[in-house]
């Protein structure tokens, strides 16, 4: 009974810093929503399905790379995790509530983004199940990364510079804001080494109804990236 009653006043407080801190509403919601409308407007109706997938994709790149890494780094410089071992409530608790709310506002974001690409643009996902499967392993995949370079950066300059070098160039190339299929071959080639790019593909293979020819061999990968990136975290983190 305890526990549920620390896990319940963490979580209405994490949820209200959220809000205030606004970055995840505008970066993970607003922002998402708005290149919808955008991309609907400009690309074929036959690019519309996978570049929704793409869109869809934002606010868990925002939150993996942004918020993730911020939020630990942020809280190993304020001695904040140090303080909670000091108490009866273990730090573990306020990294759940963390990245449960992380991912209700990605699933929020997703939602919203839904919702403006089919009744807006009627875009229609050929294997909902499917999306929903790949969508919920994007997350798993991005967020390991995030927890990797929490877990690892020294202070929060190093933070900021690691994140915004990984999050910007994935934002523009892997196919969350500007479509795949319209970059240039050459920035396309670029665009694969970022994971990114990888679980935009899957997804919007799932979003199209089709296998990809490296479909297994890119789930695969992201998944051994991602289960390196939790194990290194652990071994790794310090409170």
């Amino acid at each position: 009974m305890k526990n549920n009653n620390a896990f319940r006043a963490l979580f209405c407080t994490e949820l209200k810093l959220i809000i205030r801190d606004g970055n995840i509403i505008i970066f993970g919601i607003i922002i998402p929503v708005a290149v919808m409308f955008v991309i609907g407007l400009l690309v074929s109706k036959e690019e519309l399905t996978a570049s929704y997938a793409g869109v869809a994709g934002i606010a868990v790149l925002a939150t993996g790379f942004m918020g993730i890494p911020a939020t630990l780094a942020q809280y190993r410089h304020d001695g904040v995790l140090r303080q909670f071992k000091a108490t009866p409530l273990n730090p573990f608790m306020l990294l759940v509530v963390d990245t449960i709310l992380e991912v209700f506002f990605v699933l929020v974001s997703c939602a919203l983004v839904s919702c403006a690409a089919y009744f807006v643009f009627h875009v229609h996902v050929a294997s909902p199940g499917r999306f929903i499967l790949v969508y919920l392993f994007n997350i798993f995949v991005i967020y390991s990364m995030g927890n990797f370079i929490g877990a690892l950066v020294p202070d929060m300059q190093t933070c900021n510079s690691v994140s915004t070098l990984l999050y910007f160039p994935s934002l523009i190339l892997s196919g969350t804001t500007i479509p795949f299929a319209l970059l240039p071959r050459a920035l396309r080639i670029t665009a694969e080494i970022f994971p990114m790019t990888h679980a935009n593909i899957l997804l919007a293979d799932a979003a199209l109804g089709i296998t990809g020819p490296y479909d297994v061999v890119r789930f695969s990968v992201l998944a051994a990236v991602a289960v390196i990136c939790y194990a290194v975290s652990v071994k790794v983190f310090r409170w």
